[in-house]
């Protein structure tokens, strides 16, 4: 029988963890690329993309958001609005949606994003459908 011991474990989900990042990293310099380039990292501790995804991933670990496709799409956020776009007044119902425990992780950052063209026209994301 095969036995992994808890370090083994833990260097597993750090590689895990490390490929996820540089993913992430990748897909937001390809798709974003005016954005990475405008960004203001002047957050203490904060000087690369790098640093602003791990400071992102905890970030959204503390509204439990865990799933690698919700964590990006919050870390998205950071770098199409602002690193610390859930402090600013503008987006307080971002932060409301972010921190409603009767909705699922998942259905909250779905919920934003699904919001951001109602709330936030001019900050580049593309308008609602229009229903007939």
């Amino acid at each position: 029988m095969l036995t992994i011991r808890p370090e083994q474990l833990k260097a597993f989900s750090a590689a895990k963890r490390q490929g996820f990042e540089e993913q992430l990293n990748t897909y937001l310099v390809s798709a974003f690329p005016r954005e990475i380039q405008a960004l203001n990292l002047t957050l203490p501790g904060i000087k690369s993309v790098a640093d602003l995804i791990r400071h992102g991933i905890a970030r959204a670990n503390a509204y439990g958001l865990e799933a690698e496709r919700d964590v990006g799409r919050f870390v998205e956020l950071m770098v199409r609005l602002d690193p610390l776009f859930e402090s600013r007044r503008d987006m307080a119902w971002a932060t409301s949606i972010l921190k409603n425990a009767s909705l699922t992780p998942h259905a909250r950052i779905e919920l934003v994003h699904e919001m951001m063209p109602r709330k936030m026209p001019l900050a580049g994301w593309p308008a609602p459908p229009v229903s007939t």
